[in-house]
């Protein structure tokens, strides 16, 4: 939706939100008439171009703020990530390891 919303900035008809959005005309049907309930997107219907709300741009703040930490916490994470070349250490089993029961037939 914060594409669709990033492709209706200072207006577009719904083929110029379709393609900058990377979407089916089904789909970005199906996400404006959404997006219009939810007040996310305004209609001139006059001119048939979809404008952004205080609302849509409220979203796009929020949605901004969730990728920053996502980010950051990518970044921390990294550093912990496995090096594909290096061996792996041994995990230590919380509980012992029972040996599973195989069936032969």
């Amino acid at each position: 939706m914060a594409q669709i919303i990033r492709s209706a900035d200072g207006g577009a008809t719904k083929t110029q939100i379709m393609y900058k959005s990377y979407l089916s005309f089904a789909q970005i049907k199906e996400y404006i008439q959404f997006m219009l309930e939810k007040g996310l997107l305004a209609h001139d219907a006059l001119n048939q171009r979809y404008t952004l709300t205080q609302k849509s741009l409220e979203f796009l703040e929020v949605q901004d703020k969730i990728a920053d930490v996502v980010s950051a916490w990518d970044k921390n994470s990294e550093s912990q990530l496995l090096d594909p070349f290096q061996p792996a250490q041994p995990v230590k089993a919380t509980e012992p390891v029972r040996p599973r029961k195989v069936f032969v037939y």
